[in-house]
């Protein structure tokens, strides 16, 4: 029966598919895909890993992963139901062989013991009469015509009898490999496995993929994510199945893309596309599978994608006119003490901050969305879209003060801190550039 490896291998070869790019597209490693071409299942985690492996590289490469799996099954089989066949045939043999040599033992002792007697007890009565057959005595020992000999039939009983119990043993062990066989491929149409099988131990969790550089192109899975930076904002595209098409939830609405059918993203409806997205490779109805989506972003947002945001001229003269006068949201007459900024988010934004002078956290927020920083002296924000973050601040004493970050599609960044004045501590904002 032909192992299931070398017409795996003997498919991906076609397609033309390497083993890293499958490793990556099936989170499968590369060891565990050349073992199954190889139909070497040594080393793997257990026999469900190996049945998830194999149907989730025959989903893949596009055959049936049961049939796949019952080929596996069987053949495995098979392999089990020979190497114990062997192991009674080699007994068996071993056994005859230690019974041979006994009756050859015994054969030799009575011959020597019949060899001694005559030696002991010499015929010295009997004499050659005139006439007599001296060659008589001889004659006697050998079968007369017609007369069987019982040595020889013995031996031929026996040599018979061993064939029939090959014959037989041959026979049984054909029986149990054709059941055992009929039992596995019925066991699986019976009960058919979860279809979504494990990967490497872990279950793959979503992603957000930030478009750097344009065209940008990378194989998504449901639930991954595109961050795509078009002019002053940032937008996200999810994927949120796959079955006839690719559809993605967007800020535009739905987009259900056909193979190679791009779609425009239209941010401000000028009936100017600011960008085009489009499945280049994808299986229908076969999620695992992932979807390679291409993107492009026309000239314009070029420096928006590569991560060069431009402000507005009147960005920049309105953040120059309130970095003059910083707005004053706290007063403390003790010094500096600890505060919690809660950020509430009317709009999709944007949104990074960096608190006391460590690491700046950067994330896509949608419109409901809020987080809670707690800050001990210094806060960094920074927003693409100033209008939709409002900051509330609190303190000690059940003080509390709001921060409107600014207009809508401005990119504003702000420092609060603490500093002295009139005699005092105040916390207050103020723009940079």
């Amino acid at each position: 029966m032909a192992k299931i490896g070398a017409q795996i291998q003997e498919i991906r070869l076609k397609k033309g598919l390497t083993l890293d790019r499958i490793a990556d597209d099936t989170n499968i490693s590369v060891r565990f895909l050349a073992k199954i071409e190889n139909d070497d299942f040594t080393g793997f985690p257990g026999e469900p890993y190996i049945v998830g492996f194999i149907r989730n590289y025959a989903e893949y490469l596009g055959l049936d992963p049961e049939k796949v799996v019952a080929a596996y099954r069987l053949n495995d089989a098979v392999h089990e139901a020979e190497t114990s066949m062997d192991m009674r045939r080699n007994k068996a043999k071993a056994s005859r062989s230690g019974h041979a040599a006994s009756d050859r033992k015994v054969q030799t002792q009575t011959e020597a013991k019949g060899a001694d007697a005559g030696a002991e007890k010499p015929d010295i009565t009997a004499e050659a009469s005139p006439g007599s057959n001296s060659g008589a005595t001889g004659a006697e020992l050998l079968p007369a015509a017609g007369e069987p000999d019982t040595a020889t039939g013995a031996g031929s009983d026996q040599a018979n009898a061993d064939s029939g119990q090959g014959r037989k043993r041959h026979f049984l062990g054909i029986l149990l490999i054709t059941i055992v066989a009929a039992l596995l491929i019925w066991e699986a149409f019976r009960q058919k496995p979860s279809s979504q099988p494990p990967q490497d131990a872990t279950e793959a969790k979503p992603v957000e993929y930030r478009v750097e550089g344009t065209p940008f192109e990378k194989r998504l899975y449901v639930g991954d994510s595109l961050i795509i930076p078009l002019g002053d904002d940032v937008f996200k595209a999810k994927l949120d199945s796959i079955d006839d098409t690719v559809n993605l939830v967007t800020p535009w609405g739905p987009f259900n893309l056909s193979l190679g059918q791009p779609a425009t993203i239209d941010t401000n409806k000028d009936a100017i596309p600011d960008a085009t997205i489009t499945a280049a490779d994808f299986e229908k109805n076969k999620p695992a599978s992932g979807a390679l989506l291409h993107l492009e972003i026309s000239q314009t947002d070029t420096a928006a994608a590569q991560g060069e945001v431009t402000v507005p001229d009147s960005a920049k003269a309105g953040a120059e006119a309130k970095a003059t006068t910083p707005a004053v949201l706290l007063r403390s007459s003790r010094g500096p003490y600890p505060f919690i900024v809660q950020v509430a988010f009317r709009g999709n934004c944007m949104f990074r901050y960096e608190a006391d002078r460590k690491e700046w956290v950067e994330k896509y927020y949608f419109k409901g969305e809020s987080i809670t920083v707690n800050v001990n002296s210094s806060l960094t924000v920074w927003a693409s879209n100033a209008q939709a973050a409002k900051l509330v601040f609190q303190a000690s004493g059940g003080k509390t003060a709001d921060l409107e970050m600014g207009s809508p599609g401005e990119i504003v960044v702000k420092k609060i801190s603490w500093s002295q004045a009139d005699g005092g501590w105040a916390l207050v904002a103020a723009n940079l550039d």
